[in-house]
């Protein structure tokens, strides 16, 4: 007795005798083999490739089968889908006058001097062009020699595919209208606007830097720097710019390693200055402080110096 005989072999679809005894399990189409080899789970075919279907894939009991949307018929290959000349196959598309087929359905055209009707087929003759509720037309209209009427638009609108109705044109869509900053679209028109710290010229549409420094130096204490489209307020030295970006704060030296003094310091507005001890004297660096007993001497020797290189040069 072999195994498939008994249950099966435990496959849920196929078991297929091997040689020795041995046998495995198969799924039919549709489906593919789980990981314990016997039982099946169905495989939807549509994921890949659409089924090869060139519109609307179906999964039919694992197999794929191909539809085609409203407007086409499946071609031969059971894949591809062709378009319904609607005009051909309905005799006419049902059209009172004119029948246009286009890609997946039709259209119903009228003649001159008729329109086409709301249920999509019939015409209707036209009445006296514009005399008769402006033609239809939402803006101009233009009366035409058959009776006719022929729509237009004002500036900054263009005509709908309905030949009657006018929509905006979003004239910010072609090179930002024109505008060197900020174009706002409006209802049959545009408008221009600057960034902040910029301003609109009389063209419309060129926007140029504010020099804000002109103005009151636009609140700076001390200095005024324009930059594009704003500015900035800069201290001099001595001094730091405060929380407001406007105003300047007197810088403490004296605070930062007693301002290089090597006695004291004597911090003042927008500046500081070294000052000595009783006894002691500023050298020429204006910093360090050395006792003017020493400098008197060292003044002396210097004269002495002197006087001696002097005599050394009168008697050559």
């Amino acid at each position: 007795r072999n195994s498939c005989s008994t249950n099966n072999g435990g496959c849920e679809h196929i078991c297929e005798e091997r040689r020795n005894r041995f046998y495995r399990c198969r799924c039919r189409i549709g489906y593919q083999l789980a990981d314990d080899k016997r039982k099946c789970y169905p495989v939807d075919p549509c994921l890949s490739g659409n089924g090869g279907c060139q519109q609307h894939c179906v999964n039919n009991n694992g197999r794929a089968e191909c539809q085609c949307y409203a407007g086409y018929y499946l071609a031969r290959d059971r894949q591809t889908c062709l378009d319904i000349d609607e005009c051909k196959v309905m005799i006419g598309g049902g059209c009172q006058h004119d029948c246009i087929n286009v890609e997946g359905t039709y259209k119903c055209v009228c003649k001159k001097g008729y329109q086409l009707s709301d249920d999509g087929r019939s015409c209707e003759q036209i009445i006296e062009g514009c005399k008769v509720a402006n033609g239809g037309c939402q803006h101009e209209c233009y009366d035409q020699p058959d009776g006719g009427a022929l729509c237009g638009c004002r500036d900054g609108y263009q005509l709908n595919d309905d030949q009657k109705t006018c929509s905006d044109i979003d004239e910010c869509l072609s090179k930002n209208g024109g505008c060197s900053q900020i174009c706002e679209n409006t209802d049959g028109a545009y408008q221009c606007s600057c960034n902040a710290g910029h301003i609109l010229l009389y063209d419309g549409k060129t926007c140029e830097d504010i020099n804000e420094c002109i103005a009151n130096n636009a609140g700076c204490e001390h200095e005024c720097i324009n930059t594009e489209g704003g500015y900035l307020c800069k201290c001099r030295p001595g001094y730091t710019l405060a929380a407001d970006e406007h105003t300047c704060n007197d810088i403490d030296e004296c605070l930062i390693n007693k301002g290089n003094c090597s006695q004291v310091c004597k911090n003042e507005v927008g500046t500081y200055h070294c000052d000595c001890y009783d006894g002691y004297v500023l050298t020429e660096d204006q910093r360090t402080c050395i006792s003017q007993f020493i400098r008197i001497f060292t003044l002396e020797q210097s004269k002495k110096l002197k006087r001696i290189m002097l005599g050394v040069q009168e008697g050559n």
